[in-house]
């Protein structure tokens, strides 16, 4: 069973909600969150924006990316071999799909493919190429069997296709062109170094050993977005496009989204999202009262896909919400600035308010701006101060 924990406290005009969900079963649990109160939390739900200033979960159970049958293949010299599906177990959750957890797993697919298409080739000596996963770098490196370098006979051409080659980007190659005749799009670069740094030895053969330029671990990361979805939280909802299973892009409602950092190697420990301070308002609709609040957090693919998120046994989430009252926001700030919808914007008279970037005074006297330009710079001024002096209430 799934044992939540909530903390709400009010100041001046901000209601903050802390949620933690913690999964107590031997099971997996949807990483989601439910809880009615005999009281209301909102009198007015219309009244008030909602933002998520935190939240963190665990990514034990998000696969770096779902594998697909027939779209990776190697080639050496003309014989292609598609790369086939290792699973990793027996994965809950993942309907349809094939995820992979693991870049060992990737190394491992890699090099059975290249096996197969080395014994397929008849290059009669030599042995087959493979690669190998560094964590300390954080890079696959190729090894060749010195023999298919320059000892002809042996010596043989290396292909990966696009989508695989997509994948492991920085290793040095020559782009043939898309959907080239047996997979044939990229022929990696197989030359011997003129010093022989590249050379090793391993089990008494020689090898050349060919390093990606730069790590390039994040190509294999699937998640573009993690998603929060309710069902009665009353908000003006954000959709996000998503395949649906005849494969057409359909609109799902959402309650707000937020990108992970994909720039660096996955690890297994959390998400973590603090906010800097520019919240991201999320506007709550109708004048009814609030006394549910529930979510449900799932993650959206680069291929469209909604995937839930999941708790292992022991594995827990927070979220924090803040309610703010819409007054707050607007009476004092949204006053200063009176923009209209036609060529120029007019400011109402107060005091010692002053144009951050030219300096002028627009105390006790109306300002008429130049032109579109000069409108909409002022206009992202005054958004940014307003989302900073916003921020210092929390």
């Amino acid at each position: 069973m799934t044992e939540t924990q909530t903390n709400v406290y009010q100041h001046d005009d901000i209601i903050y909600y802390n949620a933690v969900s913690f999964n107590r079963s031997n099971n997996l649990e949807r990483a989601s969150y439910f809880k009615t109160f005999g009281d209301n939390i909102l009198d007015n739900c219309e009244q008030y924006y909602m933002a998520v200033t935190r939240f963190a979960i665990s990514h034990m159970y998000v696969p770096l990316y779902f594998f697909q049958n027939g779209k990776y293949s190697v080639t050496i010299n003309n014989s292609k071999v598609d790369l086939i599906y290792q699973p990793e177990g027996n994965y809950f959750g993942f309907p349809n799909n094939q995820p992979v957890f693991y870049y060992k797993t990737i190394q491992n697919m890699v090099n059975s493919a290249l096996f197969t298409a080395f014994n397929n080739a008849a290059v009669g000596g030599g042995s087959a190429p493979f690669i190998n996963y560094n964590p300390t770098s954080e890079k696959f490196e190729l090894y060749v069997n010195a023999q298919n370098i320059f000892a002809a006979p042996h010596q043989f051409n290396l292909y990966f296709n696009a989508p695989l080659f997509q994948q492991f980007q920085y290793f040095q190659a020559f782009f043939n062109g898309f959907n080239q005749p047996n997979g044939q799009d990229y022929k990696i670069y197989l030359v011997e170094d003129p010093a022989d740094l590249n050379k090793v030895t391993l089990g008494g053969v020689d090898y050349f050993k060919y390093i990606q330029e730069q790590p390039g671990l994040y190509l294999f990361n699937e998640i573009e977005s993690i998603l929060f979805l309710t069902n009665n939280i009353p908000v003006k909802a954000e959709y996000v496009g998503v395949q649906s299973g005849g494969n057409e892009s359909v609109q799902v409602p959402i309650l707000t989204n937020f990108i992970p950092d994909q720039s660096v190697a996955r690890n297994l420990a959390q998400y973590q999202y603090y906010s800097n301070g520019n919240y991201k308002l999320i506007n709550m609709t109708g004048n009814s009262k609030l006394n549910t609040v529930d979510f449900q957090l799932a993650i959206r693919t680069r291929s469209g896909e909604i995937v839930p998120l999941y708790l292992e046994p022991g594995e827990s989430m927070s979220v924090s919400f803040v309610f703010a009252m819409k007054s707050l926001y607007n009476n004092q700030f949204s006053h200063l600035y009176n923009f209209e919808n036609d060529e120029s914007f007019y400011m109402p008279i107060v005091d010692n308010i002053q144009d951050s970037e030219s300096g002028r005074s627009v105390s006790g006297q109306v300002m008429q701006a130049a032109n579109n330009r000069e409108r909409f710079r002022m206009e992202n001024n005054v958004r940014n101060t307003v989302n900073n002096r916003f921020a210092k209430r929390f």
